[in-house]
């Protein structure tokens, strides 16, 4: 698979006889104009353990369509995102104990599944950029929440710099196929991570030329109510001893991503 890769993501099954299947996802790579060569498409390779507990060979199981993401993917995520229904006719596409396949960049998020009834992996979600009204130019690090809930970060183009923007984390209900929250609105996010088992997510609010520095974001999972927020926010990655202000050259100062804290002009950088 040409262009090269910019992110990889594993996972492990275990198959109904006691043996395991490993799953490693390359998302494509994006190739600058100064370069020779072509976007990188997204690849899955497959290798199952051995009775004697050795690993198999890699095979390659599933390419990209390079038309889907263009300029390559930024981001990918092997999950199991549980039982999923064609949004259509409701018939099975995905099953519990399968993993999916999670693919973001300049063309949204997509998600694939191999079919229950064994015709491969095909897309069954689909989020375009133009669906979300954001200013961000591309989705980026993605992360799976109670099972079913991707938080997918998201970034502003350069021409956003010293200018305002709308640039949110979006959590994606993979069961209903929509938008349920939007994180850290004024955010320039490059990545997310679950912690404690995936009852809390981060979103990894950085810093980028020209742009504003952030702290990053610790979200907690609730139960939801009728009006209450899938996520709420459950502190910033900033210490007592930290120091607070600027030390690179940013363009714009803001405040945390999503305007709670720290006031503007005394953000943690990262």
């Amino acid at each position: 698979v040409g262009g090269g890769s910019s992110w990889v993501s594993t996972h492990t099954r275990q198959n109904d006889d006691g043996t395991y299947r490993h799953y490693a996802l390359f998302s494509g790579g994006h190739r600058s104009e100064k370069k020779e060569g072509e976007d990188g498409r997204s690849a899955l390779y497959v290798a199952d353990e051995l009775p004697d507990g050795t690993l198999g060979g890699f095979a390659l199981d599933w390419t990209e369509d390079p038309s889907v993401q263009p300029a390559g993917a930024r981001s990918c995520t092997v999950a199991d995102l549980g039982d999923l229904r064609d949004l259509g006719d409701g018939r099975p596409v995905s099953e519990r104990g399968s993993p999916d396949l999670i693919v973001t960049g300049r063309g949204g998020l997509d998600v694939y599944s191999s079919s229950p009834d064994g015709g491969g992996w095909r897309r069954v979600r689909s989020l375009p950029m133009s669906d979300l009204h954001t200013d961000a130019a591309a989705l980026y690090g993605t992360a799976v929440v109670g099972g079913r809930y991707v938080v997918a970060a998201s970034r502003p183009g350069a021409r956003y710099a010293g200018r305002g923007h709308e640039s949110p984390a979006f959590v994606y209900d993979a069961a209903e196929g929509r938008v349920v929250q939007r994180l850290a609105v004024r955010g320039v996010s490059s990545s997310v991570a679950v912690l404690d088992g995936g009852s809390r997510v981060i979103v990894g609010s950085g810093a980028k030329a020209r742009l504003s520095g952030q702290p990053n974001i610790v979200y907690e999972m609730r139960d939801r109510g009728d009006d209450a927020p899938l996520l709420e926010v459950a502190g910033s990655q900033l210490l007592p001893d930290m120091p607070l202000r600027y030390n690179y050259p940013f363009a714009r100062v803001d405040g945390s991503p999503d305007g709670s804290r720290p006031v503007p002009g005394a953000t943690k950088t990262r």
